[in-house]
């Protein structure tokens, strides 16, 4: 009654062929199986065979055995449990359990749903004006695959530091000192799994449900929900043409634990915050003994002239956690952020780092501290620069050339996107226009999301990065297209 198949070791053609025989019942229920040695005879098998057989259904249900009387089939297989949810079998049917969610776990949900839905991720397009996107030139990839072979060549395979690769940290402080005038010592850097961790530690460390966190409206969503999630309440701060404006949160944010600002480029808007009003917000954070989150998301990108100073530059040792990420400047997979904090919040920050997910892959930390530590990461960024530079006049000629007077083009002396407000102000103006876009295989993507009240008046993002030269110039064609479409039929109704 027991058949082989041939295929792999004697043992398991064994315990398949018993385990088919007692789901087709030629072996009942509570039968005795023949012993060991019976079974090996008649099979002409060894007796090891069998009992490895033997012990592999013991284990997995179907066998029972019984002091000095032998083995048996069991009176209950899996298959009872297995077979249940199928219309028409019987057995055990489990209760539908529902998920019994804390409140940190319902606000995390709740916050996450909202933020997948503005995710950028890949749609196919063919003129895809994502922003937040970049693509590394092959004379990159081919020094990353180089050191990569290097690091792997080292030994590097031990647990790091939670808080991150000593030789990266060493090489970001030197990075932050040349670039950005911020000096800190490596001990004063937390590596992180990108800039969205980044803020996720500053909510668990400083938040509990009701504090204020003062944001700018409009703002990055992730930092948005990441303090929702804790249960902060959000203080919107205007943003005008020069950015955050602290003189406006005296009456309304003195209790504020935490400050969240894109000072190079705001997000979204893209505007610069001059020197003068960074002093201001310094000094309105010491003030009121609020600390700052400075996102210098993608200061390596500007345009026009040289990068104004981090607020962090301004403020040694002050109330300034400046956040900082190479998933901008070489390609989003890469997930590797980090934070430059002041000394009394390192140790703090490093407990929380170590109890979420004891520290990021050494080998890829090790592979970018190599990069920066060769030159090879400020050749790259040299040469992106030249490249986002040339996409980002033809985007901004584009649109101006085939829509003129139609859209007002802002935040496009730094980073790599911009802001296209548009003189059209119908409701639901914007959704045709992205959705006629979308049909034309062009991809924009509206502002309004990002705002917790309604805009004055509507805008989408482009992003430059992402695309080649000549898939900018043929989408802003295909763009404006639509719009002038649009606008013809709207104007007729």
């Amino acid at each position: 009654m027991i058949s082989l198949d041939g295929n792999g070791p004697l043992y398991q053609q064994l315990s398949r062929g018993l385990r088919r025989s007692i789901r087709q019942q030629d072996y009942r229920r509570g039968a005795r199986l023949p012993g060991s040695r019976e079974l090996a005879r008649q099979l002409k098998v060894s007796r090891n065979a069998v009992l490895a057989a033997y012990d592999q259904l013991l284990a997995e249900g179907y066998l029972v055995t019984r002091l000095k009387s032998g083995t048996f089939v069991s009176d209950k297989l899996p298959d009872d449990m297995l077979l249940a949810e199928q219309p028409g079998n019987t057995g055990i049917q489990p209760p539908a359990m529902t998920a019994q969610l804390s409140r940190n776990g319902l606000r995390a949900s709740k916050a996450a749903r909202e933020g997948r839905g503005l995710a950028c991720f890949k749609r196919d397009l063919r003129f895809d004006f994502e922003y937040g996107v970049t693509r590394p030139d092959r004379e990159t990839v081919q020094e990353l695959e180089r050191l990569h072979s290097k690091v792997i060549n080292d030994d590097a395979f031990d647990y790091g530091d939670p808080a991150g690769d000593t030789l990266l940290r060493q090489q970001l402080a030197g990075h932050l000192q040349r670039h950005r005038a911020v000096t800190v010592s490596p001990e004063q850097i937390i590596i992180t799994s990108g800039s969205q961790q980044a803020l996720d530690i500053c909510a668990r460390v400083f938040l509990d449900p009701g504090d204020q966190v003062v944001l700018e409206e409009p703002a990055y969503q992730g930092a948005r929900q990441a303090f929702e999630a804790v249960g902060a309440d959000i203080i919107p701060a205007v943003v005008d043409q020069y950015g955050l404006n602290s003189a406006s949160l005296n009456a309304t944010a003195d209790t504020a634990k935490l400050v969240y600002v894109t000072p190079s480029h705001q997000f979204p808007t893209g505007v610069v915050m001059p020197v003068g009003r960074r002093l201001e917000l310094i000094n309105w954070a010491v003030q009121t003994s609020t600390y700052i989150i400075e996102d210098d998301y993608d200061s390596e990108f500007r345009y026009d002239c040289r990068p104004l100073e981090a607020i962090a530059s301004l403020s040694q040792a002050g109330p300034v956690i400046y956040l900082g990420t190479l998933a901008k400047s070489l390609f989003p997979s890469l997930r590797i952020g980090y934070m430059a904090l002041p000394p009394q919040l390192v140790e703090p920050f490093g407990d929380m780092k170590w109890l979420i997910d004891r520290g990021n892959p050494v080998i890829y930390q090790r592979v970018m501290a190599r990069f920066i530590e060769s030159g090879g990461y400020e050749r790259h960024l040299r040469r992106m620069n030249r490249r986002y530079a040339v996409n980002r006049q033809l985007l901004v000629d584009g649109l101006r050339d085939h829509l003129g007077d139609h859209v007002e083009i802002s935040g496009s002396n730094a980073g790599t996107h911009v802001v296209v407000w548009s003189k059209q102000n119908q409701p639901g103006f914007i959704e045709q226009l992205i959705s006629d876009c979308r049909k034309q295989h062009v991809g924009i993507y509206p502002i309004e999301p990002y705002y917790l009240e309604k805009p004055d008046r509507c805008g989408w993002l482009m992003g430059f990065s992402g695309l080649e030269q000549s898939a900018v110039t043929q989408g802003v064609m295909r763009l404006a297209e639509c719009y002038r479409l649009l606008s013809r039929m709207l104007g007729r109704h």
